[in-house]
């Protein structure tokens, strides 16, 4: 982050995969991370750089996915607030 706020020809963007809005699936994919703290990493970037352009995506129908698990991520995506989301 320091060096995309800092150095000029360093282009402003971030591509910051999310994969799931559900912890549940998160955990089953094992990703090491939860929604939380996904959600801290954006605030932390968008503080450190206002400009940041952010990008993500997202896995819907992943094995064992509910319809709660599903819902959680279309909500997530929508909160994002990335003007470029990959959903799969």
């Amino acid at each position: 982050l320091q060096a995309i706020a800092d150095v000029p020809n360093v282009a402003k963007q971030l591509h910051m995969p999310a994969q799931s809005g559900s912890d549940a699936v998160l955990r089953t994919m094992r990703r090491g991370y939860d929604g939380a703290a996904y959600r801290e990493l954006v605030a932390r970037a968008r503080r450190r750089i206002p400009d940041v352009a952010l990008s993500s995506d997202f896995i819907a129908g992943f094995c064992g996915e509910t319809d709660a698990d599903h819902a959680d991520t279309a909500l997530a995506a929508e909160r994002r607030s990335c003007p470029s989301v990959l959903a799969l």
